[in-house]
């Protein structure tokens, strides 16, 4: 038996065989259920304290970690994290000094991650903050986009657009003047 012959059989032969097998059992895609986050403030001990409240199909979440985190601009910072008590609840000490908008608003989320008996969840919440920032509005930089150029920097362009400009002339000008000189009178 050649060679080829051979390879030939024992690709139809695991084919067969493949084909023959049973097809493997799929898990079923089951997501498991997410569980619900409230979060409030209060003053427990004159400790102020943000306090998270984690439950899952009504009844409280135990033992479970929550990330605070301060919603800010470009993400998220995180203010601290506690595991849940037999009520399903956590907190953290509330940030002072923590700048909110132009109404003092500022949001916090309290997360979860995904488990095997649930997955990940997220919650949020406006609180107050002592401190307020009104936003600050900018005006256009100076460049040439912007409604107000900068003067110097469109002189100095137009300064070097008129020299090379120039030059082209006293090129074509001299181009004229051989091109005069040597046609025949």
């Amino acid at each position: 038996m050649s060679s080829h012959l051979r390879q030939m059989l024992l690709v139809m032969s695991v084919g067969i065989v493949a084909l023959l097998l049973p097809a493997p059992v799929r898990a079923q895609d089951e997501t498991p259920p997410s569980p619900t986050i409230t979060i409030t403030e209060s003053t427990e001990d004159g400790e102020h304290l943000l306090i998270a409240t984690v439950m899952l199909d009504g009844e409280p979440l135990e033992g479970v970690e929550v990330i605070f985190s301060a919603v800010r601009s470009f993400g998220l910072l995180e203010l601290g994290s506690e595991e849940t008590f037999d009520d399903g609840t956590a907190a953290v000490t509330f940030p002072e000094g923590l700048p909110g908008d132009a109404q003092g608003r500022f949001d916090v989320q309290a997360s979860v991650e995904e488990s095997d008996d649930y997955g990940a969840s997220s919650g949020t919440a406006s609180f107050h903050s002592d401190v307020s920032v009104a936003p600050v509005r900018q005006m256009f930089p100076e460049a040439l986009w912007s409604p107000r150029p900068l003067w110097p920097l469109v002189a100095v362009i137009g300064v070097l657009l008129a020299g090379v400009w120039s030059t082209y002339g006293v090129v074509v000008v001299h181009l004229l003047k051989i091109h005069r000189k040597e046609s025949p009178s």
